[in-house]
Formats: C-alpha cells, structure tokens, sequence
C-alpha cells in the first residue's frame, strides 16, 4: 500500500498527453510541458500547466458549470515499469 502511496505517475496525464503534445505551441510553457516525467511531485511545474491545460480544455467543452473541471479522480496514480 505504501508503494502506491508514494507513486506520483498519472497514467491520466500519460493518456492525454498523448493527445495534447501535438498540438502543442512552440513557447516556454509548453516546452516544460513535453519534458514534464508525468508525475504530480510538489515541485512540478509541468504538473501545474498540465491541470490549467486539462481544466481549460473540459471548461472549453462542457462549459462554466463544468462539475469535473477541478476534480482528479482517484486511482489516478500508478507505479511506471
């Protein structure tokens, strides 16, 4: 348990990178975006653009009542082999 506890690695950042970096613009941010390791450490700058993206783009779809634009849900994290 204390494994998992400790694990930081989004497997839903994982997910959706893989959709966003393509469309990605060439600035700073998104720079420190591509390089981000996928992991929610308190330091993680790329882990702050990611949920500003990702909380952006669900406003930008299910519009200013969008329940789900803050919400991370749970076992979002897993061990990376």
């Amino acid at each position: 348990m204390k494994r998992f506890q400790n694990d930081l690695f989004s497997t839903e950042a994982e997910d959706f990178m893989k959709i966003i970096t393509p469309h990605l613009p060439y600035t700073d941010s998104a720079k420190t975006l591509r390089e981000w390791d996928l992991k929610y450490n308190a330091d993680s700058i790329g882990a702050v653009i990611f949920e500003k993206i990702k909380s952006n783009l669900l406003r930008e779809v299910f519009g200013k009542r969008c329940v789900l634009c803050n919400y991370i849900p749970p076992n979002n994290f897993r061990r990376r082999s």
